[in-house]
């Protein structure tokens, strides 16, 4: 079994890290969807880097904020994005050398080892975390 995160990434990522990555992607050419889509990219390669090279997953919530959860666990999304991570200890000693604390509007799970997770976004106004773990399909739900 492992353990996942699903939340804002924002939750995950120090300010420094995060304003970084802002900066690098949206001094681009003006264009909005090529900034955005490079910023779910590094946002998404830097999760992984922080849990040890574990999957992530980090995508637009379509939406912008909202409450919502998974397996009747809550989690919100503040930046406008959500994603999924590898809980591990790499990633808790990110978080301390940081002297960030984990919220309360991180969701935690507990799921196979070979789950497989996702972020639908099909429905550009709606982003749906899916997680497929032991021949059961999780969904997120709005609130």
């Amino acid at each position: 079994m492992k353990k996942l995160l699903v939340t804002d990434p924002c939750y995950l990522i120090s300010d420094d890290d995060w304003s970084n990555v802002c900066n690098a992607c949206f001094k681009e050419d003006g264009d909005e969807e090529k900034a955005l889509n490079k910023f779910n990219e590094m946002i998404t390669e830097l999760l992984k880097l922080n849990s040890g090279d574990k999957k992530a997953v980090a995508d637009r919530t379509g939406f912008g904020d909202w409450m919502n959860s998974i397996d009747d666990k809550m989690f919100y999304a503040d930046s406008g994005m959500v994603c999924v991570v590898e809980d591990t200890e790499k990633l808790r000693n990110y978080l301390l050398d940081k002297r960030m604390d984990l919220p309360t509007g991180v969701a935690h799970l507990e799921v196979e080892d070979d789950a497989e997770y996702k972020i639908n976004t099909e429905d550009p106004t709606w982003s749906i975390v899916e997680i497929s773990s032991g021949g059961k399909l999780i969904r997120s739900e709005t609130h």
